[in-house]
């Protein structure tokens, strides 16, 4: 289920990174709107949408791991460095993961891929919005659904972030018995 769960996320991922890929390719004269519609045709085949699927799986571990590097310095490390005090992070999670029950694990997983969806979002909506203004006119007015899903992405990564820490520091309190730091969550 997990792996499935993954799988999903990274086609996600990458259909929004062809998305853009796709409107820059446009935009700067790389493919023509006539080409597009002659390759809408052959998209429709069964090879074509293996390709598609590949392509699109491939690039959203590379977007994931993209939108990683590029939004960890706002990823709100204090939260998972100051979890305890007296352990390091990689150990918690560790304890969290191998002690932890089945259910706390699917619920933690779950909330680890709604940070990388939304993370992976913030990059992928800002970049299809820029792509949308450049063509100015009713593309640029469109534009403003992209915009608007980026900014969604911000707010909806920094809770999600801060969330699975919570969670994390929590179910670690449950199996350890040691204290956390309660006061990094109450803010």
């Amino acid at each position: 289920m997990a792996t499935t769960s993954i799988i999903v996320e990274l086609l996600i991922i990458g259909f929004f990174c062809i998305i853009w890929i796709v409107l820059f390719s446009v935009r700067l004269s790389l493919v023509d709107f006539e080409t597009l519609k002659q390759l809408t045709n052959t998209l429709q085949s069964t090879p074509a949408l293996l390709i598609i699927t590949a392509l699109s799986y491939q690039l959203g571990v590379v977007m994931n791991g993209l939108s990683h590097k590029l939004t960890r310095r706002f990823g709100q490390s204090r939260y998972r460095n100051e979890i305890s005090k007296t352990a390091p992070y990689e150990a918690i999670k560790m304890k969290v993961r191998q002690e932890g029950s089945e259910e706390m694990s699917r619920t933690i997983s779950l909330h680890l891929s709604v940070v990388r969806l939304t993370r992976a979002g913030i990059i992928n909506f800002l970049l299809i919005t820029i792509a949308m203004f450049s063509f100015g006119g009713r593309m640029a007015f469109a534009a403003m659904i992209p915009l608007f899903i980026f900014l969604l992405s911000i707010v909806g990564w920094r809770g999600a972030y801060r969330g699975y820490y919570r969670r994390m520091a929590y179910a670690y309190q449950q199996l350890s018995g040691l204290p956390i730091d309660d006061t990094l969550f109450s803010e």
